[in-house]
């Protein structure tokens, strides 16, 4: 509560909640005459440093060089931009990593949908990819995001 409705959101640890982050709403400065935004972060500090803590892997440095690709999804609504960066991540192995850099609504996209576009970085340990490397990982994240959560690639 007091939270803007669309800028906030739970902070999740292990899938447990440990605190909130978000912007006030707007509501709630007009009633206590504040002009400028606000930004609110509560932390339980306890359940943070109490929550499973994830073991440092490291990984060998590959001294062959990256390719990077960008994809952009059209997904409904209801489908978690994370769940869809975890897909990408899990689809390949050359895949070294992914980060969302666009959330877009409006047209051309449907109503009830959006457009997610990832930065995906392929590389491998062993060996420069080829082009055709590249393409079939390429196909193959595609066919993942679209199989896993009903998404269209777009143009």
């Amino acid at each position: 509560p007091g939270l803007h409705p669309t800028r906030g959101a739970r902070i999740l640890v292990a899938g447990e909640p440990v605190g909130f982050v978000g912007e006030l709403d707007p509501q709630v400065l007009d009633r206590h005459d504040v002009g400028e935004r606000v930004a609110y972060l509560e932390v339980d500090l306890g359940a943070l440093f109490a929550a499973p803590q994830r073991s440092h892997a490291y990984g060998q440095i590959s001294r062959f060089p990256a390719s990077d690709i960008d994809l952009a999804f059209e997904t409904p609504d209801g489908v978690s931009a994370l769940h869809v960066e975890q897909t990408l991540a899990v689809a390949d192995e050359l895949v070294w990593s992914v980060r969302l850099f666009d959330v877009y609504r409006g047209a051309p996209v449907a109503d009830g949908a959006r457009s997610l576009a990832f930065a995906v970085r392929l590389q491998a340990v062993d060996r420069t990819r080829t082009d055709a490397d590249v393409a079939e990982v390429r196909q193959r994240l595609i066919a993942a995001v679209e199989t896993a959560h009903g998404a269209t690639l777009r143009g």
